[in-house]
């Protein structure tokens, strides 16, 4: 009997380490979405203040 008990706590172990790393796996999966689409708004705003600046500026010479 205390083979199997020490199986079922090894069992329960491994399930909890496999739920936190798929929980940090999926909080890492939406930080590097969330930057992403940070990265992509803020080249696009640069993008449109760059051609923003160069409507508005002096024509060269």
């Amino acid at each position: 009997m205390g083979s199997q008990s020490i199986l079922v706590f090894f069992f329960f172990r491994a399930e909890q380490e496999v739920d936190f790393a798929h929980k940090k796996w999926r909080e890492t999966k939406s930080d590097l979405h969330l930057t992403a689409v940070g990265c992509s708004a803020r080249s696009l705003r640069g993008n449109a203040e760059k051609k923003a600046l160069g409507r508005t500026s002096e024509p060269r010479r």
